[in-house]
């Protein structure tokens, strides 16, 4: 859903149409003049979208990430796909999803979410709510040091946590240990000795899983793993297995599967098991799920959108 105030700079511009994800190849084929097609992370355009998408000059998509997306899609469209860049404007002033991946952190070492619970249903026992350490005896990994990675490490820092970064790019990893961080060398060194890991890496096509069944099953103390993401990061069959054997396992995601592959949330196993589970956390995708994160990139793409439509008109 469009931000109301960017639909109305739209709409000073453009003639807009909103279409539900389930109704756009049959409003694709009915209208032969669209400019551009605009969607959503909840949109997902399998390959058979190609042919209808054929006839749209521009596909513009609210996310960094283009999981969402047939590969051919994406080729098909090269610099006409339009999307949020890691270095633009816009997203150096997004600390949304940062600030969910916070939001984990200090719900895994806390859970205050029970100690809520226990004064709803009439208790004040401090006793059983007691916390068992402070985020300043802890360890925070963090995958990938770009724009989040490096916000959630600074968060991290003002906590007194230690914080161990790992990034496959050398200049990262160089300027990770410029900002005073130390780098681990691997994915597994990470497990070994983190109490917290939390994914902020790019999903790129020759992207491999960071997170699998091996190296998860090297985990011999607590840990926290939160993904705010992308799910393909992660093996999520892996995740339930090793929670099964391991009770001092925990997963909290912003990020599912089934986003990446067409289906919808009850064809998850991860959400499935999470609602008998009391160490399975999911959020519906909300990390850049914020009014006011929303509308700055929106504008960004909205401005971008006016300049290549000033361009085809003066052709």
């Amino acid at each position: 859903m469009i931000n109301t105030s960017t639909k109305s700079l739209l709409q000073e511009n453009f003639q807009i149409f909103q279409v539900a994800p389930k109704d756009l190849k049959e409003y694709i084929k009915q209208n032969l003049d669209i400019f551009a097609l605009w969607i959503h992370f909840d949109t997902y355009l399998s390959e058979d979208y190609i042919d209808f998408l054929k006839k749209i000059p521009y596909l513009i998509t609210t996310t960094t990430g283009l999981t969402h997306i047939n590969k051919e899609i994406i080729k098909m469209y090269g610099d006409n796909l339009i999307r949020l860049q890691s270095d633009s404007f816009a997203l150096s002033q997004v600390s949304s999803t940062a600030e969910l991946a916070w939001l984990f952190i200090m719900l895994s070492n806390n859970h205050v979410d029970k100690a809520f619970q226990s004064v709803n249903s009439g208790s004040w026992n401090r006793q059983t709510n007691l916390r068992e350490q402070q985020l300043s005896s802890l360890t925070l990994g963090i995958v990938g040091y770009g724009r989040l990675g490096k916000m959630v490490a600074n968060f991290a820092r003002s906590f007194r946590m230690k914080v161990l970064i790992y990034d496959i790019d050398p200049d990262k990893t160089r300027l990770a240990t410029t900002d005073g961080f130390t780098c681990a060398t691997s994915i597994e060194d990470m497990l070994l000795e983190c109490d917290v890991l939390s994914l902020h890496a790019n999903v790129l096509e020759e992207s491999q899983k960071l997170i699998t069944e091996t190296n998860l099953s090297l985990l011999t103390k607590p840990l926290a793993l939160i993904n705010t993401a992308r799910a393909s990061l992660v093996d999520e069959d892996a995740i339930l297995s090793e929670i099964s054997k391991r009770p001092f396992l925990n997963y909290y995601t912003d990020v599912l599967d089934f986003e990446e592959n067409g289906t919808n949330l009850t064809s998850s196993k991860l959400w499935i098991k999470s609602l008998d589970s009391d160490r399975i956390y999911i959020t519906p995708h909300i990390g850049g799920a914020n009014k006011e994160a929303i509308e700055i990139c929106e504008k960004e793409l909205l401005n971008t959108l006016i300049i290549l439509s000033e361009v085809a008109t003066a052709k």
